[in-house]
């Protein structure tokens, strides 16, 4: 299988600086570290995580009932497709690349609409899934609530479901000002993806859910995946990151100050970038930027793989200010 992300440390060894993955570099919380640590292990988890998901709509406001938690927020993606089946998908240019890989695992022809030109102009009554990332995996660009509204009531229109994917919205300077989580009440054809991965830096656990308030389709889902999805260790770290407000807001502050130090190291040595929104930057330099910044220790992520981007495009997370700095001197140095 050809490993189609960022994160691939192993392949490097050790000693790399990882700028490739998205994952918050104040690293997991405290909390969340006893938690999975202490969850007992020794009996089977809740297959439907009870406990999570009662948290999580403590967090969210969306009732428990509308949540369906799993390993991972890319897992979602592929019991999602085995759910519905669609025969027509609807994916934004560039995206995520499992979007595609899990509605094809079904079989599912895929249509593709750029990301700034909105996607309800794209919808057919062909259509029968869309996908909508905000902020997007890997551009940056930030959709507005009124533009995810008119594609989910486009959808509707047709019967076709939408996905809106939020997993780096918790990094946003103003989350709720751009989540669509409360419209799923109003909507049931809206499905909100999002992820404990990136917020809490816990990639090795694999938990995201799913906020729908089509509770046939979420039944569907559960007959769809393996029983016990998600792990005792998982389903704590997920409980106890429900209550660690005070972390994320921390996290913020920390990415918006980061964000600006490396825009303004960007600037001043000429480079070319999309205005970020997350904790990650999409930028342009000459290709095999990637293989030079390796011999520095320096991992990148390479889009050239992200359909609609060229061998010319890469995107850096935010990381801490030391490393950070350590990013700009090396592209400061390969500059001259």
């Amino acid at each position: 299988m050809i490993y189609g992300h960022g994160g691939d440390t192993y392949k490097y060894g050790r000693g790399i600086i990882d700028f490739s993955a998205n994952i918050n570099p104040l690293g997991m919380p405290e909390t969340v570290i006893r938690a999975a640590r202490d969850a007992d292990a020794g009996v089977y988890p809740d297959p439907k995580s009870r406990r999570l998901r009662s948290a999580i709509a403590g967090v969210t406001g969306v009732s428990s009932d509308d949540i369906i938690c799993g390993n991972g927020a890319a897992a979602l993606m592929f019991t999602l497709a085995a759910a519905l089946r669609p025969k027509l998908t609807l994916i934004p240019e560039p995206a995520f690349s499992e979007y595609e890989r899990a509605v094809k695992s079904v079989g599912s022809e895929v249509a593709y609409y750029a990301e700034d030109s909105g996607a309800a102009g794209a919808i057919t009554g062909k259509t029968e899934l869309v996908f909508i990332c905000s902020p997007n995996n890997p551009t940056g660009y930030l959709i507005d609530r009124s533009s995810i509204r008119a594609a989910v009531e486009r959808a509707a229109e047709f019967g076709a479901a939408v996905v809106v994917d939020e997993c780096f919205n918790d990094f946003l300077d103003e989350p709720e000002r751009y989540s669509v989580s409360g419209l799923t009440a109003e909507y049931k054809n809206l499905i909100v993806l999002r992820s404990f991965t990136k917020m809490y830096a816990m990639p090795g656990l694999r938990l995201g859910y799913m906020l729908c308030s089509d509770r046939g389709l979420i039944e569907r889902m559960y007959s769809e995946r393996q029983p016990w999805e998600i792990s005792a260790p998982a389903e704590a770290a997920g409980t106890a990151a429900c209550f660690a407000a005070e972390h994320a807001a921390r996290t913020r502050a920390y990415i918006h100050t980061e964000r600006e130090y490396i825009k303004r190291g960007f600037d001043r040595l000429g480079i070319r970038y999309m205005e970020p929104s997350a904790n990650f930057i999409m930028f342009y330099h000459r290709p095999g930027l990637k293989e030079k910044l390796l011999k520095k220790n320096i991992l990148i992520r390479s889009c050239s793989d992200f359909r609609g981007l060229g061998a010319d495009c890469y995107r850096a997370a935010v990381r801490l200010h030391e490393e950070n700095i350590m990013l700009i001197k090396a592209l400061e140095e390969l500059n001259g």
